[in-house]
């Protein structure tokens, strides 16, 4: 942590527990002619539909530490198993997309022939697309249903 009048604020790392500093967007201008715009790094688009799909982010680790830091993880993951519905909700709407390109696909490549190969592909990868979303839905719930019922 710095002092104040540093550039810099304190926030909480989105993978883990630990501080970093980053630095503000606006900064006072040495010169006294006002603010300069800095250098800062927004997140990607791939780190953001990875927050944005995958809610393993949200939890702590419950296996590492004393017996006391394990229950407080613990506690924290149950609370924070009231985003895992919103959660499956965006897997289930996302695997009837996949789902139905899938069909699609095929259905495209039964009507145009000379095109065949590319559906096929395109079916080949809205199909296990499909089911790996299937999979991680099955953990989503069980996930949930652990740390609801679960004591």
């Amino acid at each position: 942590m710095t002092g104040e009048g540093s550039g810099y604020s304190v926030s909480r790392a989105v993978a883990g527990d630990t501080l970093v500093g980053v630095q503000d967007s606006v900064l006072p201008d040495s010169t006294g002619g006002g603010a300069v715009m800095s250098n800062t790094t927004e997140p990607g688009l791939c780190y953001l539909l990875y927050l944005y799909f995958i809610p393993y982010w949200l939890f702590r680790d419950v296996s590492r530490g004393d017996q006391m830091l394990r229950e407080q993880n613990y506690r924290y993951n149950r609370e924070q198993r009231k985003y895992l519905p919103g959660y499956l909700l965006k897997w289930a709407v996302l695997c009837a997309l996949l789902l139905a390109s899938h069909y699609l696909a095929k259905e495209l490549a039964a009507q145009l022939p000379d095109w065949e190969q590319l559906l096929s592909i395109w079916a080949l990868f809205s199909g296990i697309s499909f089911t790996a979303g299937l999979v991680l839905m099955s953990n989503i719930m069980v996930a949930w249903s652990f740390l609801t019922f679960m004591h």
